[in-house]
Order: C-alpha cells, then structure tokens, then sequence
C-alpha cells in the first residue's frame, strides 16, 4: 500500500478544500485497483457537493474528485488479468457518494473498482 499520501478534504460545505496528508492503509477488494493519480478532473458533481452540499447522501468530511487517471499500484485478485501494476488507466472514484474516503479521488493514492476502470493505451501520450 501507499506510504504517504496527500488528499484534498472537503470538511462542510461551502469552504475551500483542505490539503491534508492522509494515512492509506486500506485492504484492496477482490475488485478493486489502487492506482497514483496523475491527473484529476473537475467533474459537475463535485463542484455542486463543494459549494452546497445539495445532494441527501453526502456526508462531511469527504474526499472529492471522481475523474481520475493515474498508474495502478496494486490490483485485486480476481482483476490480475485484466490489468497489472504498471498500467495507465482513466476510472471513476466515487468515493464522495459512496462515503469512502479512500475512493475520492482528488489524492494521490486512489482505491477505484476495476469495474469503473479501463486502460489507456500505450500509443497515447
């Protein structure tokens, strides 16, 4: 698992996001991937969940972000031979509607379900 991690936690609605370092210690599903965050992008729901809090299941604090592409880590058993440590992949973390902070994905360690996941081919840069 990751040693060090750093995640943007967002505490209550309407306030800036809070830059943290946030331990990662959790244990990967048989479906699961944990992948390094490269890049993040802005997704519609996140800004929403951000400024008002509009949505009934969000609880606080949480972890935003849910469109992510980064290098996997660590795969879940029953996801070894579609994907491998190594690979690129873009996935969508939920971790925000979910209420799992370990699946947010503004962080740079990110557990996603494979499912939620595919490969970015080599021949893209």
């Amino acid at each position: 698992m990751a040693s060090a991690n750093k995640a943007a936690w967002q505490d209550s609605a309407g306030i800036p996001l809070s830059i943290r370092p946030t331990p990662h210690e959790h244990e990967l599903s048989s479906t699961q991937l944990l992948v390094r965050s490269q890049a993040w992008g802005i997704n519609p729901a996140d800004y929403i969940v951000q400024d008002t809090a509009s949505l009934p299941f969000i609880t606080y604090p949480l972890i935003l972000g849910e469109d992510i592409c980064g290098t996997i880590v660590s795969v879940g058993a029953s996801e070894s031979s579609r994907f491998k440590p190594g690979d690129r992949v873009l996935a969508i973390a939920m971790g925000s509607a979910r209420g799992k902070p370990e699946m947010g994905g503004f962080q740079e360690y990110v557990v996603v379900e494979a499912a939620e996941a595919c490969r970015i081919p080599d021949t893209m840069r």
